[in-house]
């Protein structure tokens, strides 16, 4: 993720980033961190929900004000992020594919583009990539124009 910061005509600087890993349940409290009142409402939180767009978790973020970085950038998400194709022993590979990644985005923060990335193999074998996920970078604008 690229960071460019312009200046916020009410002086405010600061955005809230959570990273989330695992089970989608630190995205939440970062949500609810954001929505908790503080002088600045912009944030932008990143990981695996482990939940497709039309599933609680995703309703819950956007509830809590947060925009898709896909959304914004592409109007719509990507359609798979789970599975990426890596073969590991002891992988799950239980249930469907589908986009269980996201990029969430609040006040004065908007995505100018977004992508995939760590979706290809590593060279010289097909099962090898850095993650079960494939994951979503995105061109963020922090400030004036953002959000």
């Amino acid at each position: 993720m690229t960071l460019r910061t312009q200046p916020v005509s009410n002086g405010a600087s600061a955005v809230g980033i959570g990273i989330l890993r695992g089970n989608g349940a630190g995205g939440f409290a970062a949500a609810e961190m954001h929505s908790s009142g503080a002088a600045n409402p912009s944030g932008i939180v990143a990981g695996d929900f482990n939940a497709e767009p039309d599933e609680p978790a995703y309703a819950r973020m956007t509830a809590a004000g947060f925009a898709s970085a896909s959304v914004q950038a592409n109007g719509e998400e990507p359609a798979v992020t789970w599975p990426s194709g890596l073969i590991a022993p002891g992988m799950d590979t239980d249930g469907d594919p589908g986009c269980m990644d996201y990029l969430w985005l609040r006040g004065a923060v908007r995505a100018e583009d977004a992508r995939l990335v760590f979706d290809r193999p590593a060279v010289g074998d097909p099962t090898l990539y850095p993650s079960d996920h494939v994951g979503v970078a995105a061109h963020v604008i922090i400030g004036e124009g953002g959000g």
